[in-house]
């Protein structure tokens, strides 16, 4: 009789052995993991320090450059030159300033506390007040075309930040675009009318599909190697997703039919008028 009694013990101690090892494995594969994404994400924030690293050479070597220049010549005899050079530190000057001011905020934007503060906007107005910079900031041929709503379409967004995402997004379709950048804006509802949409498109070179959900990770940038045609620091896109999930919405890429890349910006009418 005691046999079934000693074949159940065994059972017992073959399923608790069997248990820790799944356990084990378990945590084994858990860290794994965790040290996998560590790296990941370290690895991002190499490219990050890289990245601005380099960005921040160019304005310090342009200004410690005009500013010997200014110190080599009689200042008083060569006016035009003068004010050459001081435009140049102007410009990279006001380029540091950005640099900064885009880090200092989206360290803000992180904090639990940060609220959006929506407000009333025509979305029209936005869009046509963010195509009016991109020729001011950028010294080549842009083709722009707006396909917007014929009626003013009211959305309640933070002007603020609603105006960076848009910013952002067209900075980069001028960046990424070919020689003579062709985008095309737009904008509307929804044809069941249940959400507001903003979509860009452009002409670049497109995002491979592997890569468009990291895109809008922070720090994150398409490898190239060591090739950096593209200025950037990996935290536009991320900025905007942050800002579009704070309204309740999303942002995504898809392939654009003609060649390059559309962003689409969309939200429920929860937040329109």
């Amino acid at each position: 009789m005691p046999a079934p009694h000693g074949g159940a013990a065994a059972d017992a101690v073959v399923a608790s052995a069997v248990l820790i090892a799944l356990v084990l494995c378990f945590s084994f594969l858990y860290l794994l993991r965790t040290l996998l994404r560590m790296k990941s994400v370290e690895a991002m924030r190499r490219d990050f320090t890289h990245n601005i690293t380099h960005e921040l050479k160019t304005p310090i070597a342009a200004i410690g450059a005009t500013n010997e220049a200014l110190a080599d010549f009689a200042v008083a005899d060569d006016p035009a030159r003068r004010k050459k050079y001081l435009d140049i530190q102007r410009h990279y000057l006001q380029t540091l300033s950005a640099m900064v001011e885009r880090i200092l905020s989206l360290s803000v934007q992180e904090r639990e506390d940060f609220r959006l503060h929506p407000e009333p906007c025509s979305l029209r107005e936005m869009i046509d007040e963010a195509a009016r910079t991109l020729p001011l900031r950028y010294k080549k041929p842009l083709h722009i075309h707006t396909d917007l709503p014929v009626g003013d379409c009211l959305v309640r967004v933070d002007r603020f930040h609603f105006g960076n995402v848009l910013l952002n997004i067209l900075d980069n379709a001028v960046k990424y675009g070919s020689a003579e950048p062709r985008i095309r804006i737009r904008a509307g509802r929804t044809a069941d009318g249940g959400h507001t949409f903003v979509s860009v498109s452009d002409d670049g070179p497109g995002i491979p599909t592997a890569q468009r959900k990291r895109i809008f990770e922070k720090y994150y940038r398409i490898p190239t190697g060591d090739v950096h045609n593209v200025r950037g620091y990996g935290i536009g896109l991320y900025y905007c997703r942050l800002v579009v999930e704070k309204l309740g919405g999303r942002i995504r890429v898809d392939d654009n039919p003609g060649g390059g890349s559309v962003f689409t910006v969309i939200w429920s009418n929860k937040n329109s008028l």
